[in-house]
């Protein structure tokens, strides 16, 4: 076989092999200097004229610069969620609203102001409501079709803001029971609005003029009083026939009066107390005591030096006892 025969044996083979490398790639090459793509046997660049290896070469029909861009990763972008600021507002008012409402809860539990919790508890309620709401607001999350649904994203934030609005509608039932006006019966028949004695009237009275008001006394015999200088002198006890009530002399007038009953006392309010022995406070009374079984006032009025409410309870708001002491001299201090 002949060169020139061979050659053309080459030439008849080459769409064959085009044919067979055709899915893989051209049967071509790029120019070593400018990179275009050029016929595999060609020995020059038809686009710089630089001479090329006799070599052919499989080469893709992607540039090289396209291939660059499919080969290289793309750059990494960091998946760090940024936190609204709108979030963190409401985040930081509701724990400054659910905090307050524990701190005052805890000023009265463990102070000396155990009687007014109630009276309270309604605030203490909406500052705890509120502050749930607004803590699973700024926890709510965006839910991710396909990967997070809606219920699972905010499951924990939709509680929260049912349990504020149980606390806000436990606050506001109990601000309208403690606006409705009640009438509690004790056992003896008598209303938390009755008026048990009025008090103001035995206020340095003789024991003829007590026995006018209160009826026929019984001597019980002496009492020690102790001034406000620590001095011990010798009073007189004089009782309603069947009643522990009782009333303290001191060189013939009454300097104190003490009420006790069988049953308990109910009561709404701490100033019903004084309405049911017919005080009327002045303005400078001050408090000295008010705790869960107690509450003590002085300067109560121009007559009464002392106002002491014993036997109490202040969670079921009733009282047994009450000593009113008209003499500042006795007073306790």
């Amino acid at each position: 076989m002949s060169k020139s025969a061979g050659l053309d044996m080459d030439k008849g083979f080459l769409p064959v092999i085009y044919f067979l490398t055709k899915g893989r790639g051209d049967l071509s090459m790029h120019c070593k200097n400018c990179g275009a793509q050029i016929p595999g046997d060609s020995k020059f660049c038809k686009a710089c004229g630089t001479k090329q290896a006799a070599q052919m070469s499989y080469a893709t029909t992607a540039p090289p610069e396209e291939m660059k861009k499919v080969s290289s990763p793309p750059p990494f972008k960091s998946q760090k969620k940024k936190r609204s600021p709108g979030k963190i507002v409401l985040r930081v008012f509701g724990i400054f609203f659910f905090l307050t409402g524990i701190i005052v809860a805890l000023i009265y539990l463990t102070g000396q102001q155990a009687s007014e919790f109630r009276e309270n508890l309604p605030a203490v309620l909406f500052c705890w409501g509120i502050g749930v709401i607004l803590i699973g607001i700024s926890f709510r999350k965006k839910p991710l079709p396909g990967i997070v649904p809606q219920k699972q994203a905010n499951g924990g934030s939709t509680l929260c803001v049912i349990l504020g609005i149980l606390f806000v509608m436990a606050g506001i039932v109990n601000s309208v029971a403690e606006q409705a006006p009640k009438a509690k019966t004790t056992a003896s028949g008598e209303t938390s609005s009755s008026v048990i004695a009025d008090a103001t009237k035995f206020a340095g009275k003789p024991l003829e003029e007590i026995e006018t008001l209160a009826g026929p006394l019984l001597d019980n015999g002496g009492i020690s009083l102790t001034t406000v200088s620590g001095e011990t002198v010798e009073g007189e006890t004089y009782s309603p026939q069947g009643s522990a009530t009782q009333f303290i002399f001191y060189e013939g007038k009454c300097v104190k009066y003490q009420y006790i009953s069988d049953n308990d006392i109910p009561y709404e309010k701490k100033e019903d107390i004084f309405a049911m022995f017919g005080i009327s406070p002045q303005k400078d009374m001050s408090l000295v005591a008010d705790t869960n079984f107690a509450m003590r006032y002085l300067n109560v009025t121009d007559s009464i030096s002392e106002f002491y409410v014993q036997i109490m309870d202040s969670r079921a708001k009733t009282f047994s006892a009450v000593k009113v002491t008209y003499d500042s001299n006795f007073a306790v201090k």
